[in-house]
């Protein structure tokens, strides 16, 4: 079926023949686009429910490990309160608790992860992990709110605010000891009394005794 010619007067309403097999031919060409021949394909569902929105600054941080990047997903995917322990953690996963906290450590250097020491109740201790999606973020917001943090109640009005970690300790040199004089005794001098010498015994002179010659020694 062809368009009659012009000035006929019939309607020129419809399509031709070779307008018909074109108007086919078209959209089968660009239906649908050829899949890629290597690489990932999604096959995505809208989620409406039971989905976590993790950063990509997590997910494909050239400087954390696998390790680190799924651990670090796993926990922005709980809910607050819940507990991340290093054993907590090692009772869910094959990992050992040392790997377990190499991958924590990986996340507070680089700012998805701040834990800090809490007293609690009883005197105990507990643990308080913080979990940033946006590590750059929440340090400028840290920045601010330390700079617009109240100053001491001890600082004067127009003095000028040094840095506590600027400011260089003053030495105050340590008195040195007074010398310890010790009180040395003098040895008194003990007397000692001497006896004095025994007079040696007087002979007694022997009288003869009458009728008796005396004998001399032998």
């Amino acid at each position: 079926m062809r368009r009659p010619p012009a000035g006929t007067g019939i309607p020129t309403e419809g399509l031709t023949t070779e307008e018909v097999g074109a108007s086919r031919w078209i959209p089968s060409r660009l239906a649908r686009p050829r899949a890629p021949s290597a690489g990932v394909v999604h096959i995505n569902v809208r989620l409406t429910d039971g989905y976590t929105i993790i950063s990509n600054r997590l997910s494909q941080h050239r400087g954390l490990s696998l390790l680190a990047i799924g651990l670090g997903t796993h926990i922005q995917s709980l809910p607050d309160e819940w507990r991340v322990g290093i054993k907590a953690l090692a009772a869910i996963f094959p990992e050992s608790e040392a790997r377990i906290a190499a991958a924590l450590r990986e996340l507070e250097q680089h700012g998805f992860l701040r834990r800090t020491r809490e007293r609690v109740g009883g005197g105990k201790l507990a643990t308080r992990t913080e979990s940033y999606n946006h590590p750059e973020a929440a340090a400028r917001r840290r920045a601010r709110v330390a700079a617009a943090a109240p100053l001491p109640a001890t600082a004067h009005v127009g003095a000028p605010v040094v840095a506590a970690a600027a400011a260089e300790p003053v030495r105050v040199p340590a008195p040195e000891p007074e010398p310890v004089r010790a009180l040395v005794l003098e040895p008194e001098s003990v007397r000692v009394p001497v006896p004095e010498p025994v007079p040696a015994p007087t002979p007694v002179p022997v009288e003869p005794v009458p009728g008796r010659t005396p004998t001399s020694p032998a």
